[in-house]
């Protein structure tokens, strides 16, 4: 019970847990080896979550505070491609860079809520569900533009599936390679290709399960962490499709050399199932969280 009350009490602690956090994280990143630049934000970050101690009258501090949570989500937003490979295959390339990564949503989580918090007691708002003194109790339905946003990341992520089965079933897809998942898999992705089945494609298929959760009525008879943790997980995919998507746009360009193993259609079909899923779940999340948030 003590610990729900220091939970629901998360507005009047999370800042200093993101100094907290900021100090930390920059001593991990020093004894892992990572990049310099860390030590020379942390000053700045510390001063930001400090300042996001006291409510906010105006703009300035949870826009500080923001952006500094925004920087983390960078260096952390490959976290759930690690993690995937590490379930999938039970490989992962860098342990210290996953840690890292890891590391870094936790910041990101902080200084956001952070910036919410300093911004909501600033105006005089509930700083935990930033409900306004009088304000009434609106209905919880999920808006139109949010439910055939999700509709879109589904429909975005079925040529993937499609393809990955396909090539777990031994067709060849034109001028592609499909990839020897008997023989390079292992772990789990090894074990499913046996039977013919693309670990990825079934973890899209969740993933597309999960998006229909977050807005439809059934989503909201389940505990909301069950789901917001693994949608805001999976809005980190988001980037990387927008990234995936400048590669193919620099090698239709001829800006860079293509893959003689990888055509550019796979990857546009990747970036484009990535990218749309990984926005959708975002935007699904926020409007879940907003709709099943209790009030005050």
């Amino acid at each position: 019970m003590a610990a729900g009350k220091r939970w629901q009490r998360w507005p009047e602690w999370v800042a200093g847990a993101a100094a907290v956090w900021a100090v930390g994280y920059a001593g991990v990143n020093l004894a892992l080896g990572g990049p310099a630049v860390v030590l020379w934000l942390t000053p700045v970050a510390v001063l930001v979550a400090l300042a996001a101690v006291r409510p906010a009258t105006g703009w300035l501090v949870p826009v500080a505070a923001g952006v500094v949570g925004a920087l983390a989500l960078v260096a952390g937003m490959f976290t759930v491609i690690s993690v995937v490979a590490l379930v999938i295959s039970g490989m992962v390339a860098d342990w210290a860079a996953l840690l890292r990564q890891a590391l870094a949503l936790v910041g990101a989580g902080l200084f956001g809520a952070a910036a919410v918090s300093s911004r909501r007691r600033g105006r005089g708002w509930c700083g935990r569900c930033g409900r306004a003194p009088g304000e009434p109790v609106r209905p919880r339905a999920v808006p139109v533009a949010v439910r055939r946003t999700a509709y879109f990341g589904i429909a975005a992520f079925v040529p993937y599936v499609v393809m990955k089965a396909l090539w777990a079933w031994g067709f060849q897809l034109g001028d592609s390679v499909a990839p020897d998942l008997v023989g390079e898999g292992r772990g789990l992705y090894g074990l499913l290709a046996r039977y013919g089945l693309d670990a990825t494609a079934l973890a899209a298929l969740a993933g597309m399960v999960l998006l229909l959760a977050l807005v439809r009525p059934w989503g909201e008879r389940v505990p909301r962490w069950l789901l917001l943790g693994p949608a805001w997980l999976a809005a980190l995919l988001g980037p990387y499709g927008v990234v995936g998507l400048g590669w193919v746009a620099m090698v239709l360009l001829g800006w860079l050399p293509g893959s003689a193993e990888s055509p550019v259609w796979v990857g546009l079909v990747g970036a484009v199932g990535f990218g749309g899923f990984g926005v959708a779940a975002g935007v699904a999340a926020w409007s879940y969280q907003r709709r099943t948030r209790q009030v005050c």
